[in-house]
């Protein structure tokens, strides 16, 4: 069994912004969060060294801030949903198959069909309360390979419920991460 499974930790900081979500005096600014993340994730498939079916389990905490700095420029605003600051604990569950190599020289996967489906809970401890649901299916063609060049076609589609807030409305930019619109329906 230890040779199937593989074992990760996650431990990072991020800066998300999202455009101009906050009206103040006719103005329009962007909210900007700070995320510290930690997370321990067990399964098959973490680390893209081989084509193979992808399974994993994860369980993590995610701490939400807002910036001081954006904070006091727009105190008194408008937002265009409310922000989530707090903690986040959540599990979650995926699974797909990723057909795509990841090489030590590439900057991205290489040719082929990526598919993978992840369930999240938030309310293992925190304030969040949120069950999300996304698909995600994508191919990557090398199209001049020497060059470096690709044609990459990906798409997401997700569903939640639960609180309601800023980061899980639909945003254009997408999954963290992917660079993908992404929307949810609850």
């Amino acid at each position: 069994l230890a040779e199937v499974l593989e074992f990760g930790v996650r431990v990072g900081r991020s800066e998300r912004t999202f455009g101009e979500t906050v009206r103040l005096g006719g103005d329009r600014f962007d909210y900007t969060e700070t995320v510290n993340e930690g997370a321990v994730r067990i399964g098959r498939g973490l680390f893209g060294l081989e084509r193979q079916f992808v399974g994993y389990a994860t369980l993590g905490v995610e701490e939400h801030d807002e910036l001081d700095r954006t904070q006091k420029r727009y105190a008194g605003g408008t937002y265009a949903a409310t922000p989530f600051r707090g903690t986040d604990g959540y599990v979650e569950a995926a699974l797909g198959y990723d057909g795509r190599i990841a090489y030590p020289t590439s900057y991205s996967r290489e040719d082929g069909l990526g598919v993978l489906a992840t369930f999240r809970h938030s309310g293992v401890f925190g304030d969040l309360h949120r069950n999300t649901a996304l698909g995600d299916a994508g191919y990557t063609w090398s199209l001049l390979p020497r060059q470096g060049h690709q044609v990459v076609m990906r798409g997401q589609v997700g569903w939640s419920d639960g609180d309601d807030t800023l980061q899980s409305n639909f945003s254009i930019g997408g999954g963290l991460s992917t660079g993908l619109p992404r929307g949810y329906f609850g």
